[in-house]
């Protein structure tokens, strides 16, 4: 049987139906007697009418249902919407929040260190696309007073050095550059004599060289800025001590830092235009003369 056809012939028996339903409906009104017809009509219409109620109730909730599911998701666009925007505004209050939190250690980390440093406060404005140098750029320059070899750091510690200088910004050379070299100690000994260098590229690492094989050094130890290169103070963090190489001729050995500064997140950095030799430095270079 095609389309048409089953088109027509449930077309002729909804037609019946409602027919019969209509006579029974009338029927149904109370009377006295009825007669031979109008018993028989009603005896047929009956099952049909109580179908017809039925259908007719659950169109009725059905129609209802429809309509609460429309307000329904017409209020769960508004209330994604409210969602939304509120936390748009949670992540603005997490970010001043984390700010505040950034420049208030700053600021206490330049009050701690004033007797020692005169600190620029600095805002990084772009990273080196060079595949051959980890460096960095910031806002200040030749106008602001920055000059080549100035040493950059921040509240955790040591980052680089100032090695190109513009009118308005300049580059910082990253101690995570496998061309930097740092002189250093472990903060335990103080004794204890190194270069820190970067691993280079794409290595968030550091390699501290030229330790001697009966040296002590552990896991964990921190090492530090030995204030005896021509360019940067003593006492900065550097980084802490995740592995112990040996060396394949067994003279000396390597340990491999994490660096303490978390250089994938920084926003602010201070340049150290001028700084007071330390305590520690000077009872170093007696100790050298002896």
């Amino acid at each position: 049987m095609d389309n048409k056809k089953i088109v027509k012939l449930v077309s002729v028996i909804l037609i019946f139906f409602v027919a019969v339903s209509v006579i029974g409906a009338v029927t149904a009104r109370e009377k006295n007697s009825l007669n031979f017809v109008e018993r028989a009509v009603r005896v047929v219409s009956y099952p049909f009418q109580l179908v017809f109620n039925q259908v007719s109730d659950r169109a009725q909730v059905l129609f209802l249902d429809m309509g609460e599911l429309s307000e329904l998701r017409e209020e769960n666009v508004q209330l994604r919407k409210e969602i939304s925007s509120y936390s748009y505004e949670i992540d603005l209050l997490r970010k001043d929040q984390q700010e505040n939190q950034r420049l208030r250690n700053l600021l206490d980390y330049k009050e701690q260190t004033e007797e020692n440093f005169d600190l620029v406060v600095a805002r990084i404005i772009g990273k080196s696309s060079n595949n051959w140098q980890r460096s960095l750029f910031i806002n200040l320059g030749r106008n602001d007073g920055i000059e080549e070899n100035m040493v950059v750091i921040n509240h955790q510690g040591l980052v680089g050095k100032v090695i190109n200088v513009s009118a308005g910004t300049s580059e910082v050379l990253l101690i995570l550059d496998s061309d930097s070299g740092v002189g250093a100690r472990l903060f335990e000994t103080r004794k204890t004599i190194g270069i820190v260098q970067g691993k280079g590229i794409d290595q968030n690492q550091l390699s501290f060289v030229h330790l001697p094989k009966e040296m002590e050094i552990t896991e964990g130890d921190r090492v530090i800025t030995s204030g005896l290169d021509d360019f940067y103070p003593a006492e900065l963090n550097v980084g802490v001590v995740q592995e112990i190489i040996e060396t394949q001729r067994g003279f000396t050995k390597t340990a491999i830092l994490a660096p303490v500064v978390d250089f994938e997140s920084l926003e602010e950095v201070f340049v150290i235009s001028n700084y007071k030799k330390s305590i520690f430095e000077d009872e170093i270079e007696e100790e050298e003369m002896e």
